[in-house]
């Protein structure tokens, strides 16, 4: 009989109201900010940007909401700008949402391509033109006798 290996629960990570911190954070799961934050969040999941949140620097997420205040670049899959969030600085995403009442004061651009990314590009298929000898030649303009 096969002992049962315990299932690792991957947690949220809260930042609390009143709470501040200065450095890097790096987690699995999702990262749930209400505090204030100074440096770069790295996380696997989800990014959350509560309205009492605050963040200044780098937010890499697959997913980031924000409905609080993000002065700095955010690099998502998809990035959602709530009603109460405001975002200032450069947004690298696929897919880019603002709801009424959200602000974005910066640039936004496609997230870059890489080697591991590479695979949800796809070539498109472009016409090849025909050999000139297999054209059929045009008939020949006839004069009016």
């Amino acid at each position: 009989m096969e002992s049962a290996k315990p299932v690792k629960a991957i947690k949220d990570t809260f930042v609390s109201q009143g709470t501040q911190l200065t450095g890097t954070i790096e987690g699995q799961g999702n990262i749930i900010v209400e505090g204030v934050i100074e440096g770069s969040l790295t996380c696997s999941h989800q990014v959350r940007i509560e309205p009492t949140g605050q963040v200044k620097g780098e937010i890499h997420a697959q997913h980031i909401m924000i409905n609080g205040s993000v002065e700095g670049s955010c690099h998502a899959d998809s990035l959602t700008i709530q009603p109460k969030g405001h975002m200032r600085g450069d947004i690298f995403t696929d897919e880019f949402s603002i709801e009424k009442g959200g602000v974005f004061v910066g640039q936004s651009q496609l997230m870059p391509q890489t080697a591991a990314g590479a695979g949800k590009v796809t070539a498109l298929k472009t016409a090849r033109p025909a050999p000139a000898e297999a054209t059929p030649p045009l008939p020949e303009p006839q004069q009016a006798k």
